[in-house]
């Protein structure tokens, strides 16, 4: 521990009656102390304080009283009347030194440990900077599998739709084409009626009908009217026609 205590003993007042002799010690150093007299103690430790005593003309320590050391160091300089227990009073000048020796290892220790300070806040930025980065990259990589789920829900759906009209497309041209069978069905239908044997018998009637008429009357119908039989003949032969379209549509 650098540096050293100086204690300069200024005046008694009020010791006891009995008292022969005032002691200072600091650690294992003790000194008998005078009026106008000046000690110095070299710092060890901070442990150890600074301790008066008073003893009677045998030895006997009468009072006591203790400085703690480090109410020294803050203080600097401190120059007071401390009060003895057990009675009496000393007036007394404390000061903290150091020479240049003790103020330049002193310095060097306190930068030291600004560097150390400067270097431990450094590392700790650094660790911070580092988990934020890694925190950010974290939540990237969140918000990418999000938005990959949705694109895929949402390809999904579409998929899910094409599929739906392909269906309801593939069902509306198997109605068109089972209505167009229908309708070709019912027109073969219609043609094979008109087609029945019953449909060639009423043609050969028909054709019957004509032959039976001769010739020369069809001629002489176009010509003149004179004729009543070849006309009465041929009104039967269309009054008949008629019959047959009426019975067969």
């Amino acid at each position: 521990m650098p540096g050293s205590i100086q204690v300069s003993v200024l005046d008694f007042k009020e010791l006891p009656s009995s008292s022969n002799s005032v002691k200072i010690s600091l650690g294992k150093i003790e000194y008998q102390v005078v009026e106008n007299k000046t000690f110095s103690f070299p710092l060890t430790n901070l442990r150890d304080n600074l301790v008066i005593t008073i003893h009677d003309s045998e030895g006997n320590q009468v009072s006591r009283s203790v400085v703690r050391t480090m109410s020294i160091l803050v203080k600097g300089v401190w120059d007071d009347i401390f009060s003895i227990e057990g009675g009496g009073l000393i007036h007394m000048k404390l000061e903290f030194i150091l020479n240049n020796e003790d103020r330049n290892r002193i310095r060097s220790v306190r930068e030291s440990a600004i560097k150390k300070k400067q270097a431990e806040v450094l590392g700790s930025r650094l660790r911070n900077a580092e988990n934020d980065k890694l925190l950010a990259l974290s939540l990237n990589r969140h918000e990418l599998s999000d938005v990959s789920r949705a694109t895929s829900s949402q390809d999904f759906q579409r998929s899910s739709s094409n599929s739906d009209a392909s269906v309801k497309a593939s069902e509306s041209l198997d109605g068109i084409k089972e209505e167009s069978f229908q309708r070709q069905s019912l027109t073969n239908a219609i043609d094979k009626r008109e087609e029945t044997p019953f449909a060639h018998v009423t043609k050969e009637i028909e054709q019957n009908i004509e032959d039976k008429i001769p010739s020369d009357v069809k001629k002489t119908n176009e010509e003149s009217t004179s004729n009543k039989n070849s006309e009465l003949l041929l009104q039967e032969s269309k009054s008949f026609k008629k019959t047959l379209r009426l019975v067969i549509p």
